[in-house]
């Protein structure tokens, strides 16, 4: 019964709601440029420099796997698909497109260049200039 219930409500509010329903598709999209995407990008960047710093085991490998699940989900972002993404690139600037790619781009691969600075360590590198 209770199920019914807020079923109907939930319904009658997306009736009432119609702005909500009839959303742009840019107001849907997370942008790279937001605060929340880039504090989580410097989040994984910080967990995979943690991960790959040391040198004794194969934490790399770990912070190795982290980046590219995390290159992963940014790059399958609504702009590089081929359904919305000609919509959303109407909907924006040209700057704003390219700003977008560009965001996308290197917030895929930001924890990525820190896994690798812990193989790079290892070659025998100086740790100072």
């Amino acid at each position: 019964m209770r199920r019914t219930r807020d079923a109907i409500w939930g319904g009658l509010g997306v009736l009432l709601l119609p702005s909500g329903v009839h959303a742009e598709v840019a107001d849907k999209q997370l942008f790279p440029w937001e605060p929340a995407p880039v504090l989580a990008t410097l989040v994984m960047c910080g967990v995979c420099l943690a991960l790959a710093l040391p040198r004794r085991g194969r934490l790399w490998m770990v912070a190795g796997g982290l980046s590219g699940v995390w290159a992963l989900f940014w790059l399958q972002l609504n702009l590089l698909s081929s359904e919305v993404g000609p919509m959303l690139a109407a909907e924006l600037s040209a700057q704003d497109a390219a700003a977008f790619r560009g965001g996308v781009v290197i917030q895929a691969l930001a924890p990525l260049l820190m896994t690798l600075i812990g193989p790079w360590r290892r070659r025998g590198h100086p740790r100072s200039a």
